[in-house]
Parts: structure tokens; sequence; C-alpha cells
């Protein structure tokens, strides 16, 4: 299996939290449905050992250099290039879905279109096709550019460490996954989950699980959707839903990174002399 991991990691990850019992068709869709308590979402993503990692300033510092760095790179060779936009907090997508309303249109922004590229412009970025490195780590394969831009500016921020980095990034990537699919035998979980479907289903909606009401709505909230939006958050307010699986999240990600020794030392300490070397 090949799968595409960018160089901060692929962030995966969490979400939300609830207050008291009155009905979701009370709440505005249009008014904020804050956090209740002191407890706010940045608090709760925070636990997440893996986002801290992945998704902290230092980790966004490095990704803008690189993508500035190749750009430079790109301008040295004749082509224009704007670099990706590193995913900042408020871009996360969160595990459990939506974790707030507010008065905007959408919850989550449509994909830039990327204007389509000649080959001279691919072998300049991506070097050729044919010349690639490919590291593999718990049945997984990641294939990155050996020539181009794109693998010039990893030589010039890892050194002889591109390889290691990568298969840390997978390392990441797996604890972060394994850590979700163990939240589906946790007797914590399995609670919060049937007070949240409780509680959704007192306003005409059956799902047995946040993840499953997602799918319909698909984190876009059109007229039809709204409510049903409202009525997901207010009841993971109520039952105090994402404070539980936060928590539970946060325990089984701890749990597979000390089951991979050193891969969170490693890959902190490989981003920082990216930084550095970045300069």
């Amino acid at each position: 299996m090949t799968r595409s991991i960018s160089s901060s990691a692929a962030a995966i990850s969490a979400i939300l939290v609830l207050a008291s019992c009155s009905r979701a068709d009370d709440i505005s869709p249009n008014v904020l449905v804050a956090v209740p308590d002191s407890v706010s979402l940045s608090s709760l993503h925070e636990q997440l050992p893996i986002h801290r990692m992945t998704g902290s300033p230092a980790a966004t510092r490095l990704e803008e250099a690189r993508g500035l760095a190749i750009s430079e790179c790109m301008g040295r060779l004749g082509y224009a290039y704007a670099p990706v936009a590193p995913t900042g907090p408020s871009d996360w997508l969160p595990p459990f879905g939506l974790e707030r309303i507010d008065n905007r249109s959408g919850i989550q922004a449509e994909e830039p279109v990327e204007e389509p590229r000649n080959k001279a412009f691919g072998n300049a970025l991506y070097g050729n096709p044919d010349r690639i490195i490919t590291v593999s780590r718990e049945g997984i394969s990641v294939s990155r550019p050996a020539e181009g831009c794109m693998a010039e500016v990893e030589k010039s921020l890892l050194g002889t460490s591109r390889e290691t980095w990568i298969g840390l990034n997978i390392q990441l990537w797996q604890a972060q996954a394994k850590a979700f699919q163990r939240l589906s035998d946790d007797t914590q979980m399995k609670a919060a989950n049937q007070a949240w479907s409780a509680c959704v289903h007192r306003e005409g909606i059956i799902a047995s699980d946040p993840q499953e009401l997602e799918r319909r709505i698909q984190r876009k909230v059109d007229n039809g959707d709204i409510q049903t939006a409202v009525t997901d958050v207010h009841c993971k307010k109520t039952t105090r839903y994402l404070v539980i699986a936060y928590g539970r999240l946060a325990h089984f990600q701890r749990k597979e990174l000390d089951r991979r020794p050193g891969v969170e030392r490693r890959w902190l300490a490989l981003r920082d002399r990216q930084i550095i070397n970045s300069r």
C-alpha cells in the first residue's frame, strides 16, 4: 500500500465538548455555539501529543520556509511556483466531526483548483519521474522525488536524513491511525457515543456516533442540514462528548508513541534541525 504523506507528517486527529439540556431547536444556527465552562477547543486539541508536534507553530514555520525555498528554486529555473499554505489550527479537520457552528455559510472551504502545468514545469519541480526514493515502515510505503526542486530543498534541510524523516512521518501517521482505531473498543468512548446518540435521537436523528452523522452532512452545511449540524454540536456539548473523546484519544496516542520508542524524540530533533538549516 502506498500513501502520500507531507513532510511535516500527515496530521490526522481530534475534537469537542458539551453543557445543559435545553432543546437543540432553541439554538439559532447563526449564533456561535461556544464551548461550555472554561474548556476551549484549542485546549482539547492540545491534549493530543501528535497534534502538538505536527500542528505546532514550529512545524508551521518549517513548512513556510520549505515552500519559500522551493519557490525560489523554481524561480531560478524560470517558473513561478506558489507554495501551498501551511495547515494552521483553523484548517485542521477534527476527527470527531463538527465542533462548532458559526455564521459562515459553510464549514469547510473548497480545495483550491491547481492550474494545469506542462511537463517541463513538473520535471523542474519533481525531477525525472523514474527517479524516486521509497521508504517503507509498518506496511506503508511512501515515495518522494529524487531530483528536482522539491528534492533539492529537502536535501538542503535534511542532509543525509531524508529517508529517516520520511520513515518517522510514516510511524507518526500509523500511531495516529491506530490510536483512533482503539477508540472503538474503549468502554468510555462507547458510553460517550451512547449518550450522544440518545441526545440526537430525541431530536429525530438516528446515528450511532458523530462520524456516522458527519458522513451524511459531509462537513458542508446547507439549508437542509443546518439544524442537523446544530443538534450534533449541541449534543456534544450537553454530553461533554469532546472532553471525553479527546481525553481518550490523547491516552491512546501516548500509548502508540510509547510503542515506538524514540520516534517522538527523533522527529522533533529533525524538525528543529530543518528549522535551523532553513535560516
